[in-house]
């Protein structure tokens, strides 16, 4: 639709760069979730062609997040399947230090280099505006700011150099983990933290489930796309997320299980 169209575009498509990206980025990831599960040759082909579509389009939307989430939630969830021995855990981990390492320095040292670090440097200002404005006092750290907006008010174009010139501040944290915090405090935030720590062990104990293969993936990328964005408002992800989590309860049903449940 026309909010797409804004700015900070991608120079390729025209589109919010963050809009697009997360787009491509979710299609990479469930193209990946296709093929996992895929069970014979014809459609492991055709999930190819689509994941190598999806990867493409990621690239020319120029979105960062579009090619490091899925890239490292897919990195996360073959680590999870593969048994390596220590010395290989150890290897594959320099080795992905080395890479976010080498990525880091490209994205900074290009011509756009000083837009990327300017955005991003707007990004952890707003996350620390929020976290000082959630801890300044005991009551607050603990049961957080409500939902009234205070953390809003008090993070706006006068706190933030990046925000200047609008007339009204971010509705959000740029992270959903220090949303939260700001909203419902350290009580709501370990909660949250610890049932999502619960999910992803429970996944790892069905990894051969069929359809957690389908969506151990999807919950990867969306916790992942929370370190940078603030996504919860989006009624596509709290519907991949709805599905996911009832995933980790499904079980197939044994034969006569299901015959008894049929009217």
């Amino acid at each position: 639709g026309d909010n797409l169209i804004q700015l900070n575009t991608s120079s390729f498509t025209g589109f919010n760069i963050n809009r697009i990206g997360f787009l491509a980025a979710l299609l990479t990831t469930v193209n990946y979730s296709l093929f996992q599960g895929a069970r014979s040759l014809r459609l492991k082909s055709i999930y190819t062609a689509l994941l190598a579509a999806s990867i493409t389009a990621a690239f020319l939307t120029e979105s960062r997040a579009a090619i490091a989430a899925p890239a490292i939630a897919i990195a996360i969830d073959l680590a999870s399947r593969i048994r390596l021995a220590k010395t290989g855990k150890i290897i594959a981990f320099l080795a992905a230090i080395s890479l976010m390492i080498t990525s880091f320095h490209q994205w900074y040292s290009s011509p756009e280099g000083r837009g990327i670090l300017a955005a991003d440097t707007n990004r952890i200002t707003t996350i620390e505006c929020w976290l000082q404005s959630t801890t300044r006092n005991t009551q607050t750290t603990l049961l957080g700011l409500g939902y009234d907006q205070s953390a809003i008010r008090s993070c706006g174009p006068g706190q933030i150099q990046g925000l200047k010139g609008r007339t009204t501040p971010l509705t959000h944290a740029h992270n959903v983990y220090v949303q939260i915090f700001a909203e419902t405090g350290l009580v709501g935030l370990l909660a949250g933290v610890t049932l999502t720590l619960l999910a992803f062990v429970k996944s790892q104990e069905l990894r051969e489930s069929p359809t957690l293969q389908f969506t151990r993936p999807l919950l990867i990328f969306i916790f992942l796309m929370a370190l940078g964005a603030t996504w919860q408002s989006m009624m596509l992800n709290q519907v991949l997320i709805g599905y996911g989590l009832s995933a980790l309860s499904a079980k197939v049903p044994e034969p006569g299980e299901a015959v008894a449940a049929t009217p």
